[in-house]
C-alpha cells in the first residue's frame, strides 16, 4: 500500500481494527506485528494530513521500543513479562492519542470551514451541500464528545473500548473531509458566484446613489 492520503484514508476507514489493539499480545512478536499492520499506518496519515513532527506520539514510540530492548535483554521470566505489559501499555496509549490528535485537528478546521461557508449561497449551484456539511460535521462533534465524556470517566480499558468510541469519531471527521474534497469545485464556482453578485450589488447601490445624487444638481 502507498503512502498518499487516499490509500492511508482507505486503510483506516476499512481495515483498520481497535479489537487489534485492545487485545493483550502474549509475544514481542505479536505486539510488533499490530504495531505494523495498524499503528504505523495510523501514525503516517497523522503526519501527512496534520504534523510531521507529533512529539506526543513519538514519545510514545520510543517507550515502546524502550520496554521492548529490556524485554529482550532481561533474563528473568516476571521482568521480561512486566515489560511486554509496560510496552503493550504505551502502543495502546498511543493509539489512543493518536485517534484523539486526530479528531481534534479536523474538529477544528472543519469547524472554521464550515463557519467560512455560511458567507456563500449554494442554491443555484448544490442547494444540499451545506445542510449536508453541517448535519455531519455535528454528528462527528457528537462521536467525538461521546467519546471524550467517556473517558473522564475513566473508561480507558479494554473492557469499556475507548479506543473504539474515538475511532468511530475519527472515521466520521475523515468521511466530512473527504465530502468537502470532493464538492471543492462547487465551492469554489458558489465562492466565485457570490463575490460577483456582491460586486453587482455594491457598484448597482453606488450607481443609484450618484443617480440620486445628480438629480439634485439637475
Amino acid at each position: 500500500m502507498g503512502t498518499s492520503i487516499t490509500n492511508l484514508e482507505k486503510f483506516l476507514l476499512e481495515e483498520f481494527d481497535t479489537n487489534s489493539i485492545n487485545n493483550t499480545p502474549k509475544t514481542e512478536q505479536e505486539l510488533l506485528v499490530r504495531y505494523a499492520k495498524y499503528t504505523d499506518i495510523l501514525y503516517q496519515y497523522i503526519r501527512v494530513t496534520i504534523n510531521p513532527f507529533v512529539h506526543p506520539l513519538n514519545n510514545e514510540i520510543r517507550a515502546i521500543y524502550g520496554h521492548l530492548a529490556e524485554y529482550r535483554m532481561s533474563e528473568n521470566t516476571k521482568c521480561t513479562k512486566r515489560d511486554l505489559e509496560k510496552a503493550y501499555g504505551h502502543f495502546r496509549r498511543f493509539n489512543l492519542d493518536a485517534l484523539k490528535i486526530l479528531c481534534d485537528e479536523f474538529d477544528s478546521s472543519l469547524w472554521k470551514i464550515l463557519q467560512k461557508q455560511y458567507r456563500y449561497d449554494y442554491r443555484d449551484s448544490c442547494i444540499d451541500y451545506l445542510k449536508n456539511f453541517g448535519i455531519r460535521y455535528f454528528r462527528a462533534k457528537e462521536l467525538y464528545i461521546k467519546a471524550q465524556k467517556a473517558e473522564r470517566l475513566g473508561c480507558d480499558s479494554p473492557v469499556h473500548n475507548i479506543i473504539e468510541l474515538y475511532y468511530v469519531a475519527a472515521k466520521e471527521y475523515i468521511q466530512l473531509k473527504q465530502y468537502y474534497q470532493k464538492n471543492k469545485k462547487i465551492i469554489h464556482r458558489t465562492k466565485m458566484n457570490t463575490i460577483i453578485k456582491q460586486i453587482i450589488v455594491s457598484v448597482l447601490g453606488i450607481l443609484g446613489i450618484a443617480v440620486s445624487i445628480l438629480k439634485h444638481f439637475v
